[in-house]
């Protein structure tokens, strides 16, 4: 079964969300009249339109984006929800989102068995699996484009009829189960849950997102089901199609699938305000690694917020590439670390962070922490010349370029863009 992707994803681009009500639900942008999408479901709104692309948002307010790739005659298709785990209410911290991707993926549904599911991903030769963040759970089925129908329909019914059968509940349980055993020594996860309860002391984005294992072994086949009834609705969705398709065709076909659902009144989240970091905080974590890691994070933006994109360019020139100040100073030129990266994270539901991650040369990490400061210290003093900015501009253009070249990645930006800004660019 598909399993969840708890790893901190650097695109993710977020200052806390101060005592923000935020409706979970996604905004419709302003719009153009559209056409049918076929003779049984009503008109949906046009967002978006041009020869490649097309972007409806159907009456229930699930948005639909069909991009054309003609490069390979494969689809990849997605949906993304709004119910990531700043997002569980009152199971804060029970993990009961990523609990709920397990059991929707490929899970039994009022149409068709698991076994049925199975059967037709095997006969479409698919890939398909599923991830939750802090923020979105997402879901993609990767095929040939003859297929595409075939992937649409699957991805539709586990959207809207999934059942929680209890012998499934119990079983996924289990498979989490051994997830909690093998997170409390793996290095990644232990640095994020670090990093997260460091950063956040009063919000939501505080707790893993698998959740504490009591409070999950907590939640009931019932509590599981409610949720997704309430968080799995057409107007909290953004459904995406990539690759080598007719994006009318596809549209008419997602529209078709979802024209019976009605929206539903989503809750009004409120975040509690943080107070902010009056002096800095330490936290030490132990995994079964040859060389320590440090992580020195600084409290950064919200998500397109002013600032935001500037830290974007000011990772790439302190810390990303060959040429990039770190890089040449604490790893190259001082050796104290074999690796080292900076990055900025930002978030739609409230501010982020940005960091400097290091692998250090053993008995050296005071001494690479203090170099680390030293550059950041330094940059702040002489500023960024323009030949490090010029570069670091191109680099992050060519990355959105070539990051994009694949139907699935292609699919993933457009679905994480238009779920987190409204915008699909």
């Amino acid at each position: 079964m598909p399993h969840a992707a708890h790893r901190f994803m650097r695109r993710i681009r977020s200052p806390f969300a101060v005592g923000l009500a935020l409706l979970v639900g996604l905004g419709a942008a302003l719009s153009t009249p559209g056409a049918r999408a076929d003779d049984d479901t009503p008109e949906p709104t046009v967002l978006s339109q041009r020869n490649d692309r097309r972007i409806v948002q159907l009456d229930n307010g699930l948005v639909i984006i069909a991009q054309r790739i003609p490069t390979a005659p494969v689809a990849s298709v997605h949906c993304w929800v709004k119910a990531g785990s700043v997002y569980e209410q009152e199971f804060n911290g029970a993990g009961i989102s990523h609990f709920l991707e397990h059991l929707v993926s490929g899970g039994s549904t009022s149409t068709r068995s698991e076994a049925e599911s199975n059967e037709i991903l095997g006969e479409i030769g698919a890939q398909t699996n599923a991830a939750t963040s802090l923020d979105t759970v997402r879901y993609y089925i990767n095929t040939s484009n003859e297929h595409t129908e075939t992937a649409i329909d699957l991805m539709s019914d586990w959207m809207q009829n999934s059942l929680i059968k209890q012998e499934e509940f119990n079983r996924e349980r289990q498979v989490i189960q051994r997830e909690f055993d093998m997170g409390r020594g793996e290095p990644d996860r232990i640095f994020w849950k670090l990093t997260q309860q460091a950063r956040y002391q009063v919000h939501p984005a505080r707790h893993p997102t698998i959740g504490y294992i009591d409070e999950f072994m907590a939640l009931s086949r019932d509590d599981v089901k409610a949720f997704y009834d309430r968080m799995y609705v057409p107007n909290n969705m953004v459904f995406v199609v990539s690759g080598k398709i007719d994006p009318e065709r596809v549209v008419q076909q997602v529209a078709t699938r979802f024209a019976d659902d009605e929206s539903s009144d989503l809750p009004a989240i409120i975040f509690p305000e943080e107070t902010g970091i009056e002096e800095p905080i330490t936290s030490t974590g132990h995994a079964d690694i040859d060389r320590s890691r440090i992580r020195l994070a600084w409290p950064g933006t919200r998500l397109t917020e002013q600032g935001d994109y500037a830290l974007d360019l000011l990772s790439q020139v302190l810390g990303q590439g060959e040429l990039s100040r770190l890089v040449q100073t604490v790893r190259d030129q001082q050796q104290l670390v074999t690796s080292i990266d900076a990055y900025n994270a930002s978030f739609d539901w409230g501010r982020g962070f940005f960091g400097v991650d290091a692998t250090v040369k053993e008995g050296k990490i005071e001494e690479a922490k203090q170099a680390i400061l030293d550059e950041v210290k330094r940059l702040k003093t002489i500023g960024v010349t323009e030949e490090e900015l010029d570069r670091a501009k191109q680099k992050t253009i060519a990355g959105v370029v070539y990051g994009a070249q694949t139907a699935q990645a292609s699919a993933s930006r457009l679905a994480r863009d238009f779920i987190n800004t409204g915008d699909p660019n």
